[in-house]
This record gives structure tokens, sequence and C-alpha cells, in this order.
């Protein structure tokens, strides 16, 4: 028997129906599966179809296939095949859902699991696949570790072979000297500029009244 391998493609599809919820109101034990025949995870080959149109077929009307859960699990144990039942419920807050194959009415396969959250439907990882993106995970973490230590990788010796040279730590406190000095010869030279700046202005000032006074001179002579 060839093994089943579950479509990646669904772990990152979501369902939800707010049609069927408004309608039949909070999901519960008896209807969820009715719920979950309507999203893309559903089989429409299981035995769980089967039994809704031999229902449907009989009665008429899509009504009837809401049956209880119990009824139905009892009624898939007469079928050999896909069957979907209801592993675990929390009325209204959470459901698991199992995907199995029946080989006799008391042995089954499990294919694959699936969960309702708040009325919105997941497909649960295979433990296959959360392996392989722990995996994957931890491989690209190591070469990104082993890249940036290549990367700093020093030049070969043939004396020395490969050596670092590790700088030796700098002393605060000849940093904090150099700067002060620094600040101080910044305030210096500020205050030769500024010495500057006022002496043109002394020079212009004076020579203005030199002016003045020539003009008026020059008037009283007239």
């Amino acid at each position: 028997m060839a093994q089943y391998q579950p479509n990646a493609l669904l772990y990152s599809t979501a369902f939800r129906d707010p049609e069927f919820i408004a309608y039949f109101g909070a999901l519960t034990r008896q209807n969820i599966l009715d719920y979950f025949s309507r999203s893309p995870f559903y089989d429409l080959q299981s035995t769980n179809q089967v039994l809704r149109m031999q229902n449907i077929a009989l009665t008429g009307g899509f009504m009837s296939t809401l049956s209880g859960d119990q009824k139905e699990e009892e009624e898939l144990k007469r079928f050999t095949g896909i069957e979907f039942v209801v592993a675990h419920a929390r009325p209204d807050a959470l459901f698991v859902i199992h995907k199995r194959r029946r080989l006799s009415p008391t042995e089954t396969i499990p294919l694959a699991a699936y969960y309702v959250l708040d009325g919105t439907v997941y497909q649960a990882p295979d433990m296959h696949t959360v392996l392989g993106s722990k995996l994957l995970t931890s491989v690209t973490a190591l070469r990104n570790t082993i890249d940036s230590f290549r990367d700093a990788e020093p030049p070969f010796s043939i004396r020395r072979g490969y050596q670092w040279m590790l700088k030796p730590p700098e002393d605060d406190e000849e940093d904090d000297e150099e700067e002060d000095d620094d600040d101080n010869q910044d305030e210096d030279e500020g205050v030769a500029h500024g010495q500057g700046l006022i002496k043109p202005s002394a020079v212009s000032g004076s020579t203005g009244v030199e002016h003045a006074d020539i003009a008026m001179e020059e008037i009283d002579a007239t």
C-alpha cells in the first residue's frame, strides 16, 4: 500500500464560512463535520460523503445529514476507505478532526489532522514537516555563522598560520583628557575670533567720527 502524502500546499490555507455559522448558529459536535465538508480539506471520495449522498437520496434534503457524529461514526465502521471523525470537541471554540483510512471495523490508520479554531479550519502539519522546518532553520543559522567567521578570517601566514590580531582596549582616561584638550582649544579659538571681530568695528567707528568732524569743519569754512 502506498504511503499517504499530505498536501503541503494546504498548510497555509485557512477556511471560514460565515453564512453557515449565521444560518445554523454556533458550531457543535453535531454539525462540525458538515461545516468541515465545505472546506478544501474535505475529500469527496470519503466514506462520509457516501453516507451523506445516501441520506440525501433517501430523505431528499440536506437537513437530514445533520445527524449526530456518534451515529455516523458507527455507520463508518461498516465501510473501508477514507473517513473523517471528530477526535476532540470543545463546542463553539475548538474542534479536532482526524482523517484516517479504515481497514476493518476495529483497525484504522491516521492520515492527517485538522482543527477548527473559532470557526476557522486549518490543517495541522505532520511530524515530518515540523522536523524539516526546524532542521532547515537550524542549518540556515549555522551556515550564516560559518560565513561570518569565514569573512573575518585573517590571511594565512606560513610561519604563524591563521592568527587573529586582537586590538588592546583604549584607556578611557586618556580619551577623556584628549576630549578636554580639544574643548579648551575650541574655546580659545572662539575667543580669538571674537576679539578679531571687535577690533574692525571699533576702527570703523572711530573712522566715522573723524569723517564727521572734517565735514563740519568744511561747512563752517563755507
